[in-house]
């Protein structure tokens, strides 16, 4: 999965219109369908995660390592 594709679903996800790899995020406030649909996104990206590894993400770029789609 390449970076925009990762985007797109991303934002999809988190119902938003505009992310950057750049935004600050804060996944320990997010609900349990975001963290599932991010943990499911990051597992189509061929990775395993844990929630605490979600949970410590600062960044959309965070998120993109966990994926390893940077």
């Amino acid at each position: 999965m390449d970076q925009s594709d990762f985007l797109e679903r991303l934002k999809k996800i988190l119902d938003t219109d505009a992310l950057t790899v750049e935004q600050e995020i804060s996944p320990i406030t997010w609900d349990s369908i975001e963290v599932l649909g991010t943990i499911a996104l990051i597992d189509k990206a061929g990775q395993s995660v844990k929630l605490a590894d979600i949970q410590n993400c600062r960044s959309v770029g965070d998120l993109m390592q966990l994926a390893g789609t940077r």
